[in-house]
């Protein structure tokens, strides 16, 4: 056989399979392709920041995702004023949002490097209902502040949290690592 020849065999019979591998796939009939359920994604509205050109730590990131899996709707992050909370200055966040129709808050400080002995004591406040608190680091003072609300405190080798809500403190004890700090 001349190897022209075989050319339009070959043609022919690619031809060929061809439709019958369709007719096979079509089943002769007009079948349609199920479909598929269409998923949108909302992105979830970013917190607002206060002041507005307040710069992003890459640090909030693990915190903001722990504060929204605990159930809080983060609607501002902010400056906050307790960077020097520990005696020296640190930089730091507060998380302000809800927790159904509750508002809840938390002041973060952010560690560059861990900070060694700290010391949280609360006693009795100045008025019935008040509680005070006293921050020591290495024997130091490092703060001290009275309210009419329970603080609730935790640190660990990169953070150190400050909240009026136990369920906030909880939530970033189990995923950020932190602990109690001991009076």
């Amino acid at each position: 056989m001349h190897v022209h020849a075989v050319r339009p065999f070959m043609r022919w019979f690619i031809l060929a399979a061809t439709f019958i591998l369709l007719g096979a796939c079509l089943g002769g009939g007009t079948a349609t392709a199920p479909t598929l359920p269409v998923l949108t994604i909302t992105p979830l509205p970013q917190p607002a920041r206060e002041p507005g050109y307040l710069p992003q730590f890459t640090e909030e990131l693990p915190v903001l995702a722990a504060l929204e899996r605990s159930g809080m709707r983060v609607e501002l992050i902010g400056g906050s004023k307790f960077e020097g909370m520990l005696g020296s200055m640190h930089r730091a966040r507060v998380f302000i949002g809800t927790i159904g129709d509750e508002r809840v808050g938390a002041d973060v400080l952010f560690l560059d490097a861990p900070v060694v002995d700290v010391r949280v004591c609360s006693s009795s406040g100045s008025a019935p209902g008040f509680t005070k608190f006293t921050i020591t680091v290495n024997g130091a003072p490092g703060s001290s502040g009275e309210g009419s609300q329970a603080m609730y405190f935790a640190t660990g080798d990169r953070f150190f949290v400050m909240t009026s809500d136990a369920r906030l403190r909880n939530a970033l004890f189990k995923e950020l690592g932190l602990q109690v700090p001991p009076c």
